[in-house]
Protein backbone atom coordinates (compact mmCIF):
# COMPACT_ATOMS: atom_id res chain seq x y z
CA UNK A 1 0.00 0.00 0.00
CA UNK A 2 1.23 3.28 -0.73
CA UNK A 3 1.43 5.87 2.21
CA UNK A 4 0.97 9.60 1.88
CA UNK A 5 1.08 12.57 4.20
CA UNK A 6 -0.60 15.88 3.06
CA UNK A 7 0.82 19.32 4.04
CA UNK A 8 -0.77 22.52 3.94
CA UNK A 9 1.33 25.80 2.13
CA UNK A 10 -1.99 28.01 2.59
CA UNK A 11 -5.08 27.72 3.35
CA UNK A 12 -6.30 26.76 -0.82
CA UNK A 13 -2.91 25.10 -1.29
CA UNK A 14 -2.53 21.27 -0.12
CA UNK A 15 0.91 19.24 -1.41
CA UNK A 16 0.53 15.62 -1.29
CA UNK A 17 4.12 13.18 -0.63
CA UNK A 18 3.85 9.17 -0.93
CA UNK A 19 7.24 7.67 -0.13
CA UNK A 20 6.61 4.73 -1.68
CA UNK A 21 6.75 5.39 -5.02
CA UNK A 22 8.64 5.40 -8.25
CA UNK A 23 8.40 9.03 -8.49
CA UNK A 24 11.12 10.98 -6.84
CA UNK A 25 10.12 12.77 -3.87
CA UNK A 26 12.01 15.75 -5.37
CA UNK A 27 9.90 15.33 -8.40
CA UNK A 28 6.99 14.78 -6.69
CA UNK A 29 7.67 18.52 -4.76
CA UNK A 30 8.76 20.41 -7.92
CA UNK A 31 5.54 19.17 -9.77
CA UNK A 32 2.72 20.21 -7.25
CA UNK A 33 4.55 23.52 -6.25
CA UNK A 34 5.26 24.65 -9.96
CA UNK A 35 1.03 23.51 -10.30
CA UNK A 36 0.18 25.53 -7.42
CA UNK A 37 1.74 29.25 -8.82
CA UNK A 38 0.94 28.74 -12.32
CA UNK A 39 -2.66 28.13 -10.96
CA UNK A 40 -2.84 30.79 -8.38
CA UNK A 41 -2.74 28.77 -5.45
CA UNK A 42 0.10 29.77 -3.53
CA UNK A 43 0.60 33.73 -4.79
CA UNK A 44 2.97 36.19 -5.53
CA UNK A 45 5.33 36.48 -2.09
CA UNK A 46 3.36 33.13 0.33
CA UNK A 47 6.25 32.00 2.10
CA UNK A 48 6.89 28.32 1.82
CA UNK A 49 7.60 26.04 4.07
CA UNK A 50 11.58 25.28 5.12
CA UNK A 51 13.52 22.38 4.09
CA UNK A 52 14.10 21.53 7.22
CA UNK A 53 10.01 21.35 7.72
CA UNK A 54 9.15 19.21 4.88
CA UNK A 55 12.26 16.91 5.79
CA UNK A 56 10.76 16.55 9.15
CA UNK A 57 7.12 16.21 7.95
CA UNK A 58 7.89 13.55 5.49
CA UNK A 59 10.83 11.71 6.93
CA UNK A 60 12.82 12.94 4.22
CA UNK A 61 16.77 13.74 3.53
CA UNK A 62 17.05 17.62 3.62
CA UNK A 63 19.21 17.29 0.22
CA UNK A 64 15.87 16.39 -1.50
CA UNK A 65 13.97 18.96 -0.41
CA UNK A 66 16.93 21.70 -0.82
CA UNK A 67 17.64 20.31 -4.52
CA UNK A 68 13.47 20.53 -5.08
CA UNK A 69 13.45 24.12 -4.08
CA UNK A 70 16.65 24.95 -5.99
CA UNK A 71 14.99 23.64 -9.30
CA UNK A 72 11.87 26.09 -8.75
CA UNK A 73 14.41 28.73 -8.17
CA UNK A 74 16.66 28.65 -11.21
CA UNK A 75 13.09 28.28 -12.93
CA UNK A 76 12.04 31.47 -11.35
CA UNK A 77 9.44 30.19 -9.90
CA UNK A 78 10.72 31.14 -5.91
CA UNK A 79 13.63 33.25 -4.34
CA UNK A 80 15.45 33.00 -1.24
CA UNK A 81 15.84 35.55 1.39
CA UNK A 82 18.54 35.69 3.14
CA UNK A 83 17.58 35.12 7.03
CA UNK A 84 13.60 34.68 5.90
CA UNK A 85 13.29 31.69 4.25
CA UNK A 86 11.83 30.82 0.24
CA UNK A 87 8.93 32.78 -1.20
CA UNK A 88 6.78 32.43 -4.41
CA UNK A 89 8.50 34.31 -6.99
CA UNK A 90 7.26 37.80 -8.60
CA UNK A 91 6.42 37.01 -12.20
CA UNK A 92 7.54 40.51 -13.29
CA UNK A 93 9.23 42.51 -10.24
CA UNK A 94 9.36 45.92 -12.26
CA UNK A 95 5.41 46.07 -13.05
CA UNK A 96 3.95 46.00 -9.54
CA UNK A 97 1.94 49.59 -10.36
CA UNK A 98 -0.30 46.33 -12.07
CA UNK A 99 -1.65 46.24 -8.80
CA UNK A 100 -2.82 49.97 -8.37
CA UNK A 101 -6.89 49.90 -8.35
CA UNK A 102 -8.24 50.82 -11.18
CA UNK A 103 -9.93 54.36 -10.00
CA UNK A 104 -6.47 55.46 -9.39
CA UNK A 105 -5.42 54.71 -12.93
CA UNK A 106 -8.23 56.41 -14.22
CA UNK A 107 -7.89 59.69 -12.22
CA UNK A 108 -3.55 58.91 -13.45
CA UNK A 109 -5.13 58.65 -16.72
CA UNK A 110 -7.15 62.08 -17.03
CA UNK A 111 -4.54 64.06 -14.97
CA UNK A 112 -1.93 63.11 -17.45
CA UNK A 113 -4.25 63.78 -20.53
CA UNK A 114 -4.81 67.10 -19.32
CA UNK A 115 -1.00 68.03 -18.60
CA UNK A 116 -0.44 67.49 -22.03
CA UNK A 117 -3.26 70.01 -23.33
CA UNK A 118 -6.06 67.57 -24.01
CA UNK A 119 -9.35 69.32 -22.86
CA UNK A 120 -12.28 67.33 -21.22
CA UNK A 121 -14.48 67.00 -24.02
CA UNK A 122 -11.37 65.40 -26.17
CA UNK A 123 -10.65 63.15 -24.00
CA UNK A 124 -14.37 62.03 -23.62
CA UNK A 125 -14.14 61.63 -27.09
CA UNK A 126 -11.12 59.59 -27.61
CA UNK A 127 -12.79 57.20 -24.68
CA UNK A 128 -16.11 56.48 -26.80
CA UNK A 129 -14.40 55.61 -30.01
CA UNK A 130 -12.14 53.54 -28.15
CA UNK A 131 -14.89 51.85 -26.27
CA UNK A 132 -17.31 51.67 -29.12
CA UNK A 133 -14.84 50.09 -31.54
CA UNK A 134 -14.78 46.71 -32.62
CA UNK A 135 -12.97 43.95 -31.03
CA UNK A 136 -11.95 40.86 -32.40
CA UNK A 137 -14.79 38.22 -31.84
CA UNK A 138 -11.41 35.86 -32.86
CA UNK A 139 -8.68 34.41 -30.06
CA UNK A 140 -5.14 33.63 -31.39
CA UNK A 141 -3.28 31.08 -29.56
CA UNK A 142 0.46 31.78 -29.48
CA UNK A 143 2.16 28.38 -28.44
CA UNK A 144 5.25 26.57 -30.06
CA UNK A 145 4.29 22.94 -28.40
CA UNK A 146 2.23 21.73 -31.05
CA UNK A 147 0.11 19.37 -28.59
CA UNK A 148 0.19 21.96 -25.94
CA UNK A 149 -1.53 24.39 -28.18
CA UNK A 150 -4.07 21.80 -29.74
CA UNK A 151 -5.56 21.55 -26.37
CA UNK A 152 -5.35 25.15 -25.61
CA UNK A 153 -7.45 25.89 -28.99
CA UNK A 154 -9.76 23.21 -28.53
CA UNK A 155 -10.62 23.79 -24.70
CA UNK A 156 -10.80 27.78 -25.66
CA UNK A 157 -13.15 26.99 -28.84
CA UNK A 158 -15.25 24.33 -26.59
CA UNK A 159 -15.79 27.25 -23.32
CA UNK A 160 -16.07 30.40 -25.72
CA UNK A 161 -17.81 29.01 -29.04
CA UNK A 162 -15.42 31.68 -30.58
CA UNK A 163 -13.57 31.05 -33.75
CA UNK A 164 -9.98 30.06 -32.13
CA UNK A 165 -6.62 29.86 -34.23
CA UNK A 166 -2.96 28.63 -32.86
CA UNK A 167 0.25 30.33 -34.07
CA UNK A 168 3.93 29.53 -33.36
CA UNK A 169 5.87 32.16 -30.96
CA UNK A 170 8.49 32.36 -34.55
CA UNK A 171 5.12 32.84 -37.15
CA UNK A 172 3.80 35.07 -34.61
CA UNK A 173 6.82 36.96 -34.40
CA UNK A 174 6.97 37.72 -37.89
CA UNK A 175 2.79 38.12 -38.82
CA UNK A 176 1.69 39.65 -35.36
CA UNK A 177 0.71 43.40 -37.09
CA UNK A 178 -0.99 41.86 -39.80
CA UNK A 179 -3.59 39.58 -37.15
CA UNK A 180 -6.97 40.98 -36.35
CA UNK A 181 -7.51 38.47 -33.26
CA UNK A 182 -7.32 38.31 -29.55
CA UNK A 183 -4.11 37.15 -28.92
CA UNK A 184 -3.87 34.75 -25.66
CA UNK A 185 -0.83 32.60 -24.19
CA UNK A 186 -0.37 31.00 -21.13
CA UNK A 187 1.20 33.30 -18.43
CA UNK A 188 4.60 31.75 -18.09
CA UNK A 189 5.13 33.45 -21.71
CA UNK A 190 4.67 37.19 -20.64
CA UNK A 191 7.93 38.69 -20.75
CA UNK A 192 8.83 36.28 -23.78
CA UNK A 193 5.24 37.86 -25.69
CA UNK A 194 5.99 41.42 -24.47
CA UNK A 195 8.87 41.89 -26.03
CA UNK A 196 7.22 41.11 -29.37
CA UNK A 197 4.12 43.19 -29.10
CA UNK A 198 3.91 46.32 -30.36
CA UNK A 199 2.76 49.46 -28.06
CA UNK A 200 -0.57 49.33 -29.34
CA UNK A 201 -1.04 45.79 -29.09
CA UNK A 202 -2.14 43.68 -25.78
CA UNK A 203 -2.43 40.15 -24.82
CA UNK A 204 -4.54 38.02 -22.61
CA UNK A 205 -2.25 35.60 -20.11
CA UNK A 206 -3.97 32.62 -19.11
CA UNK A 207 -3.85 30.89 -15.82
CA UNK A 208 -3.24 27.34 -15.35
CA UNK A 209 -6.05 25.39 -13.45
CA UNK A 210 -5.29 24.01 -10.51
CA UNK A 211 -5.86 20.11 -9.57
CA UNK A 212 -7.31 19.81 -6.19
CA UNK A 213 -9.71 22.36 -7.81
CA UNK A 214 -10.38 20.40 -10.83
CA UNK A 215 -10.80 17.27 -9.19
CA UNK A 216 -13.45 18.76 -5.90
CA UNK A 217 -16.30 17.06 -5.79
CA UNK A 218 -15.27 14.27 -7.95
CA UNK A 219 -15.71 10.25 -6.62
CA UNK A 220 -11.99 9.75 -5.79
CA UNK A 221 -11.15 6.26 -7.15
CA UNK A 222 -10.32 3.44 -5.08
CA UNK A 223 -6.70 2.51 -4.28
CA UNK A 224 -6.87 -0.46 -6.65
CA UNK A 225 -9.05 1.32 -9.43
CA UNK A 226 -7.07 0.61 -13.08
CA UNK A 227 -6.81 4.22 -14.01
CA UNK A 228 -5.94 5.06 -17.30
CA UNK A 229 -4.62 8.84 -18.37
CA UNK A 230 -4.60 9.32 -21.82
CA UNK A 231 -2.94 12.57 -23.52
CA UNK A 232 -0.48 13.22 -26.84
CA UNK A 233 1.17 15.65 -24.41
CA UNK A 234 3.78 14.18 -22.27
CA UNK A 235 3.53 16.65 -19.76
CA UNK A 236 0.34 15.99 -19.01
CA UNK A 237 0.50 12.31 -18.50
CA UNK A 238 3.54 12.62 -16.00
CA UNK A 239 1.11 15.42 -14.22
CA UNK A 240 -1.30 13.15 -13.52
CA UNK A 241 0.55 10.29 -12.45
CA UNK A 242 2.28 12.40 -10.51
CA UNK A 243 -0.81 13.58 -8.45
CA UNK A 244 -2.40 10.15 -8.74
CA UNK A 245 0.49 8.57 -7.24
CA UNK A 246 0.21 11.07 -4.47
CA UNK A 247 -3.19 10.48 -3.54
CA UNK A 248 -2.31 7.06 -2.66
CA UNK A 249 -3.14 5.74 -6.35
CA UNK A 250 -0.25 2.35 -6.74
CA UNK A 251 1.69 2.94 -9.96
CA UNK A 252 0.48 -0.43 -10.88
CA UNK A 253 -2.74 1.10 -11.53
CA UNK A 254 -1.80 3.13 -13.57
CA UNK A 255 -1.77 3.69 -17.44
CA UNK A 256 0.12 6.13 -19.56
CA UNK A 257 -1.34 6.15 -23.19
CA UNK A 258 -0.69 8.37 -26.06
CA UNK A 259 -3.31 8.86 -29.14
CA UNK A 260 -0.44 9.10 -31.31
CA UNK A 261 0.40 5.31 -30.93
CA UNK A 262 -1.27 2.65 -32.38
CA UNK A 263 -3.68 0.84 -30.92
CA UNK A 264 -3.73 3.14 -27.89
CA UNK A 265 -7.14 2.49 -26.58
CA UNK A 266 -6.67 -0.97 -26.82
CA UNK A 267 -8.06 -2.54 -23.64
CA UNK A 268 -9.81 0.86 -22.42
CA UNK A 269 -13.39 -0.82 -22.19
CA UNK A 270 -11.90 -2.66 -18.83
CA UNK A 271 -10.56 0.23 -17.29
CA UNK A 272 -12.95 2.26 -14.01
CA UNK A 273 -11.44 5.36 -14.99
CA UNK A 274 -10.29 7.79 -17.77
CA UNK A 275 -8.32 10.96 -17.09
CA UNK A 276 -7.66 13.32 -20.36
CA UNK A 277 -7.25 16.59 -21.31
CA UNK A 278 -10.24 18.12 -23.39
CA UNK A 279 -8.85 17.11 -27.06
CA UNK A 280 -8.21 13.85 -26.50
CA UNK A 281 -11.75 13.63 -24.37
CA UNK A 282 -13.33 13.49 -28.15
CA UNK A 283 -12.12 10.49 -28.83
CA UNK A 284 -14.50 8.78 -26.43
CA UNK A 285 -18.29 8.41 -26.29
CA UNK A 286 -19.51 10.62 -23.42
CA UNK A 287 -19.51 8.38 -19.52
CA UNK A 288 -18.96 9.07 -16.01
CA UNK A 289 -15.47 7.13 -15.95
CA UNK A 290 -13.93 9.77 -18.43
CA UNK A 291 -12.82 12.50 -16.33
CA UNK A 292 -11.95 15.92 -18.28
CA UNK A 293 -8.89 17.74 -16.32
CA UNK A 294 -9.27 21.59 -17.90
CA UNK A 295 -6.08 23.04 -18.81
CA UNK A 296 -7.13 26.62 -18.42
CA UNK A 297 -8.34 27.81 -15.24
CA UNK A 298 -12.07 29.12 -14.51
CA UNK A 299 -11.18 32.01 -14.09
CA UNK A 300 -9.35 32.87 -17.40
CA UNK A 301 -12.32 30.90 -19.03
CA UNK A 302 -14.53 33.63 -17.71
CA UNK A 303 -12.45 36.75 -18.94
CA UNK A 304 -12.31 35.00 -22.59
CA UNK A 305 -16.14 34.78 -22.24
CA UNK A 306 -16.05 38.06 -21.74
CA UNK A 307 -14.20 39.36 -24.11
CA UNK A 308 -16.33 37.75 -26.80
CA UNK A 309 -19.33 39.44 -26.18
CA UNK A 310 -21.72 39.28 -27.60
CA UNK A 311 -21.18 36.49 -30.13
CA UNK A 312 -20.47 34.12 -26.79
CA UNK A 313 -24.61 32.62 -26.28
CA UNK A 314 -24.06 30.61 -22.49
CA UNK A 315 -25.53 27.48 -23.13
CA UNK A 316 -27.80 25.67 -21.23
Amino acid sequence: MIRYKKLFLNPDMKVWLSKNSEVPMREQLVTQITLGVASGDLAIGDRLPSRQEISRRFGIHANTVSNAYRELSELGLIEFRQGSGFYVNEIDSENLEDKIEIDTLITKFFQSSQSLGFSMGEIKEALEKRLSSKTPKSFLVIESEKDLRDILVSEISESTRAKVFGITFEDFENEHREINSNFVTLLRHKAEIEEILDADQTCFFLKSSSVPNAMEGRTRPSEDSLIVVASALEKFRITAKTFLVAAQIDTDSIILRSPRDENWKRGLDNVQMIICDSLTAKEFPKSDKVRVFPLVSDDSIKDLRQMCKPSYRQTA
